[in-house]
């Protein structure tokens, strides 16, 4: 009974012989772990397999293991197609019947999928600590329970549990998190606003902040996720954008000024020199001592014509 369960378990297992640590049984579990049969693990020796970086270290667990004592240690494995298996081994010491130690059993757990886990967990955290807005996490009270680095340069200081995260924002910014932001993201799963954080100088800092929540088996939140995007740089963009946007309606008043005044220059040259003209024709027929009064009418005519037309410019 006991040699079947040990056989078909889900976890590797092996027997060796404590003196020359020869191979005496292995399960399938293990040569499934291994990629190679039974008949070619018994009989062999653990160097065979062992990653030949920890074949030092797996001496010094099997002298440890002399005294009977249970050893937990994590070991690399070489796969029959070459690739590498991580392992944590738990392995005791059996006696024979006069006290001496005589074969090491171990259980063998394949940590592949663990460390896989770890190294996808450790990336995420280096995205996160190299992003450029703040990312944090809070519990269902809003204590901090993660926040990354930006958010630690930002606020100065490194945030404890005993932190809550209105106590990051001013007054106004705090009371809106508390009463809108959460209470919206518990209910929707999530909220997306603009608020204010305290940087390490007390200083207002504009925010665009997501508040995702997170939920247990029940439903209940359980945590929440923030990131915030810094709108410092945006603000500060708009508000030049919109001095811009003035200083360009102020030039374009001016052009359009000046267009409108060489317009009328233009347009109003020809009547003013034909008035001048007018003028000095008259200036001439007084000097006259005989006044043609046909012609001196004419002129007048002509005169009031000209003014006519300049008058029809300013309308």
């Amino acid at each position: 009974m006991v040699e079947h369960i040990l056989r078909h378990a889900s976890e590797g297992f092996l027997v060796a012989d404590i003196h020359t640590l020869e191979i005496l049984e292995a399960n399938e579990a293990l040569c499934r772990m291994l990629d190679s049969s039974r008949e070619a693990l018994v009989g062999s020796h653990p160097n065979r397999w062992l990653d030949p970086r920890d074949r030092e270290t797996f001496r010094h667990e099997v002298q440890k293991r002399w005294n009977g004592a249970n050893r937990y240690h994590e070991l690399r494995f070489v796969r029959g197609d070459g690739q590498p298996v991580p392992v944590l081994a738990n392995g005791t010491t059996c006696l024979d019947e006069q006290g001496a130690p005589s074969l090491s059993v171990v259980f063998i757990t394949d940590l592949s999928r663990l460390k896989q886990s770890e190294h996808s967990v450790d990336q995420l955290t280096e995205i996160l600590e190299a992003f450029p807005g703040l990312v944090g996490r809070c519990d269902g009270n809003l204590h901090f329970l993660y926040h990354n680095r930006y958010a630690k340069e930002l606020l100065g200081s490194d945030l404890s549990p005993h932190v809550t995260v209105r106590g990051i924002h001013p007054d106004w910014a705090g009371q809106l998190m508390q009463d809108e932001a959460f209470p919206a993201a518990a209910r929707e799963g999530y909220w997306v606003g603009e608020t204010a954080l305290l940087d390490k100088r007390g200083q207002e800092v504009p925010f665009l902040v997501t508040v995702v929540a997170h939920y247990d088996a029940p439903g209940n939140v359980e945590r929440f996720s923030l990131v915030g995007i810094d709108l410092s740089t945006q603000k500060t963009t708009e508000e030049r954008l919109r001095q811009y946007a003035q200083q360009l309606q102020s030039v374009s008043r001016l052009i359009s000024m000046e267009g409108l005044t060489s317009l009328l220059t233009h347009q109003l040259n020809q009547p003013l020199a034909a008035l001048n003209n007018y003028a000095a024709a008259g200036n001439q027929l007084l000097s006259q001592r005989s006044l043609d009064s046909t012609r001196f009418a004419d002129l007048l005519d002509r005169i009031t014509e000209e003014a006519q037309k300049a008058s029809e410019v300013l309308v």
